[in-house]
């Protein structure tokens, strides 16, 4: 990516500006987020309106998280606290395991069931074009959003919905 993309030419700088570049290159919006704990963050929205948060960590800079977000419904969160204790704590292992398998990270699979967050990390060693690369950027967000996907269909097979 030609380097004319933006003033902020640090390496921060740069890493932002590719993807924040292939996000529109594929049709994506994308809205800087404030965020304490990051260089940069951005809300990312595709065509179908599913957003994700794409940020670099102050504290790790060789690597770009990807996280998705599970919020149930105030409808859904208070069905699944009327089911039994049994049924319950077997779809948060559920979730759990489904998760494990798919290889993403998470974090909020608990009862009561408030917010699921998915993430994955690209890492990275110093130079732009060491692992950051296009197709790795978007491999790991169809992964976050094929959980995203999962957790969804079975939060409503749960419910029978």
């Amino acid at each position: 990516m030609p380097d004319e993309f933006s003033a902020d030419q640090t390496f921060a700088g740069r890493i932002h500006d590719r993807v924040e570049h292939w996000l529109h290159q594929e049709g994506w919006t994308a809205e800087p987020l404030t965020s304490q704990t990051a260089l940069w963050a951005l809300v990312a929205t595709d065509r179908n309106g599913r957003r994700l948060v794409i940020s670099q960590s102050r504290t790790h800079e060789d690597r770009v998280l990807i996280e998705g977000r599970v919020v149930p419904s105030t409808e859904q969160a208070a069905r699944l606290e009327e089911i039994s204790e049994p049924e319950r704590e077997g779809f948060v292992w559920d979730t759990r395991i489904e998760l494990l398998r798919l290889g993403i990270d998470y974090s909020g699979v608990e009862s009561p069931l408030k917010r699921i967050v998915l993430v994955e990390s690209i890492y990275f060693e110093g130079a732009l074009d060491s692992v950051l690369a296009k197709d790795t950027f978007f491999q790991r967000i169809e992964q976050i959003r094929r959980g995203v996907a999962m957790v969804q269909l079975l939060i409503r097979r749960r419910l029978g919905a």
